[in-house]
């Protein structure tokens, strides 16, 4: 990330805190980066508003686009 883009992550870390998934995620700014991070790449329960800044800053979750793209096709799934 650029210098820009931590500063304003780690300023809507300190205004919301409170948001973030886990106790440790609540340590610091770093932390709760890579606890969100890791909620956001695996799909799981968190607040709005961090996905959508993790977006902003990261780009659409990679999960979230292999699921778009209808993922790995098993053999005999494929329709082609």
């Amino acid at each position: 990330m650029s210098d820009d883009q931590r500063r304003a992550w780690q300023e809507f870390w300190r205004r919301n805190v409170e948001k973030f998934p886990t106790d440790y995620s609540k340590i610091n700014n770093g932390e709760g980066f890579a606890e969100a991070y890791e909620f956001f790449r695996n799909d799981m329960n968190l607040d709005d508003e961090i996905r959508q800044l993790l977006e902003k800053l990261v780009g659409p979750n990679p999960k979230g686009v292999d699921d778009l793209k209808g993922g790995d096709d098993q053999e005999g799934d494929n329709d082609e």
